[in-house]
């Protein structure tokens, strides 16, 4: 459904990829739940997703 939903608003270059990656960097900011964005990102450790993604909002820490 998101594919469609991609053409639709005919945003093109975007791949699953960077809207996975969008998703977790706008709940993270939005202030989601770590544990809860683990599991709805399918990964087995918290770890791996707050190393993965909680870089992604480095520059919202440093005020830019």
């Amino acid at each position: 459904q998101w594919l469609a939903a991609i053409q639709t608003a005919n945003l093109t270059g975007f791949v699953p990829r960077c809207v996975r990656k969008m998703y977790a960097s706008l709940s993270i900011r939005a202030g989601v739940n770590p544990k809860q964005l683990q599991d709805s990102l399918g990964h087995s450790g918290i770890r791996f997703t707050m190393v993965l993604y909680t870089s992604l909002n480095e520059a919202d820490r440093d005020g830019h």
